[in-house]
């Protein structure tokens, strides 16, 4: 599992543990030690400290939105793409039914949309 780089200086960071014959601990931290102090959670395991510095709900969160919005514009695009150029279908049939798709086109990337901020994640 790759770890991320620092969310607050874009360092690389490290997993280190705390050697102890008690308990073993896991956190990682920015290597950036001398301008940036950040510092994961304390983990049982080395995967789960990975899992948790990379873990980052509000990035993670603002990619969900940027996707459904990029989905949106594409398929308003491809709309207007396809309502400006009537005379490329052979007839008013096949004419009608390419609108038909891309509405349904534009309907599906407003549903996933509704669905993200729905959901919370945006």
């Amino acid at each position: 599992m790759e770890l991320k780089n620092c969310p607050f200086c874009g360092s690389a960071a490290d997993i280190y543990d705390n050697c102890s014959n008690v308990a073993d601990e896991f956190w990682a931290q920015c290597q950036n030690k001398e301008n940036c102090f950040a510092i994961g959670t304390a983990e049982p395991s080395f995967d789960s400290a990975v899992k948790a510095w990379n873990s980052r709900q509000i990035e993670d969160t603002l990619r969900a939105r940027l996707e459904a919005a990029e989905a949106y514009i594409q398929a308003m695009e491809d709309r207007e793409s396809v309502e400006a150029q009537p005379e490329c279908f052979p007839d008013e049939e096949a004419y009608e039914q390419s609108q038909d798709d891309a509405f349904h086109a534009v309907c599906k990337a407003r549903e996933a949309w509704e669905k993200a901020k729905g959901n919370g994640r945006i």
